[in-house]
């Protein structure tokens, strides 16, 4: 699965969806059901990447997109295991996430390294 770019609008109404604070959220849900156990799903969305204090701060550009900090990134990926981040350099500072859905055998290891990763976060 991949989304690039167009999670940051979902629930905003600027495309005719209703609005939804939680729209993003939403899409990933259904993202998950989407995916098989040990599958990937790579999310890129609008982040700051250049500045430790920039990157804790999550804002609504109203009508027209969310830019993403730590905090939200972590609901709206909170059973994802995070794979990678990396700096997409595009003009609008975008972060690529490289996600998998935990299978069943690999429950354990998704802790570990989700705990890690929020550390790393912070």
């Amino acid at each position: 699965m991949f989304s690039y770019s167009s999670l940051e609008h979902a629930g905003l109404g600027r495309y005719g969806d209703p609005l939804a604070p939680y729209g993003d959220a939403e899409a990933v849900a259904e993202m998950w059901c989407s995916v098989r156990p040990g599958g990937l799903f790579f999310l890129a969305v609008p982040s700051f990447s250049d500045d430790d204090q920039r990157r804790r701060l999550c804002h609504v550009v109203w009508n027209a997109m969310r830019v993403y900090g730590y905090i939200r990134l972590q609901h709206v990926t909170a059973n994802w295991q995070v794979l990678d981040e990396i700096n997409m350099r595009d003009g609008v500072p975008h972060l690529l996430y490289v996600l998998r859905k935990p299978s069943p055998t690999t429950s354990e290891q998704h802790t570990n390294t989700r705990i890690s990763h929020r550390q790393q976060w912070v």
